[in-house]
């Protein structure tokens, strides 16, 4: 029986949104992509080699069934040799994203472009890659640790400057403190409904370091959505551009 495995792709798209010729539509144009290779996946669908056999078994075993082992043992050795002779290094699929970005940063070093991903690719390898002529709209990964900026120095002590000031609060804390929501609605491409926000500005240290954020906590006034976090590298964005940014991936 052969077993076929699909391929794995990292696509990075503009988005055309709301044209003239198609007012009501979204579009993703693909203008590069990266095939992602899982070094583990090398071995899927292949025969596992079995247990060694007893002298008892390979005695009462036909010709037929100590070929078959045989051959299972010549696959089990052919998928080793493969793994040791791949020295291709594996990149994970954020790290093909910011291959991809930097690719299109050199390719317009003049425009500004607004990067919108998913979780998969909010982390570290991109965020703390991302060139100067992009921005970043994504969500926060659940359970992360977020801070605030590192408070100015008031007096001289030893040891380097602090990087990072307090750690923020989580989700459901900020969820259910008492600073105030703010109701906003939408009815647009990917985004319908009426939703509470708060946002505040932090550091998301463990995939940006320093690099200063704005936060917007998003909740569906009717339970119809997740409650989540997303941020953004532009603090001049309100929170209404920034979820209607997001809208459209």
């Amino acid at each position: 029986m052969s077993r076929h495995w699909g391929h794995d792709w990292v696509n990075l798209s503009i988005v055309i949104a709301h044209p003239r010729w198609a007012p009501s539509r979204v579009f993703a144009l693909p203008i590069s992509m990266r095939l992602y290779r899982n070094r583990e996946g090398l071995a899927k669908g292949k025969r596992k080699a079995g247990k060694k056999p007893t002298a008892n078994q390979r005695k009462a075993a036909s010709n037929k069934a100590k070929r078959a082992a045989e051959a299972r043992r010549k696959a089990a050795a052919n998928v080793r040799a493969v793994h040791q002779s791949d020295k291709t290094p594996r990149k994970t699929r954020p790290e093909l994203m910011a291959e991809m970005v930097a690719l299109v940063a050199d390719w317009f070093p003049d425009r500004k472009f607004v990067l919108v991903v998913d979780s998969l690719y909010s982390g570290a390898s991109v965020l703390s890659t991302l060139p100067d002529n992009f921005d970043l709209i994504g969500p926060v990964h659940a359970g992360a640790a977020l801070y605030a900026p590192a408070p100015p120095e008031t007096k001289v002590r030893r040891g380097p400057r602090r990087k990072k000031g307090d750690r923020l609060k989580s989700l459901g804390a900020w969820e259910k403190d008492g600073t105030r929501w703010k109701i906003m609605h939408f009815d647009q491409y990917g985004l319908h409904g009426s939703y509470r926000v708060k946002t505040q500005t932090g550091l998301y240290y463990k995939a940006g370091k320093d690099r200063l954020l704005r936060f917007v906590l998003s909740q569906h006034t009717v339970g119809g959505r997740p409650t989540r976090i997303f941020y953004n590298t532009d603090e001049s964005l309100d929170p209404l551009k920034i979820l209607s940014i997001f809208s459209l991936r």
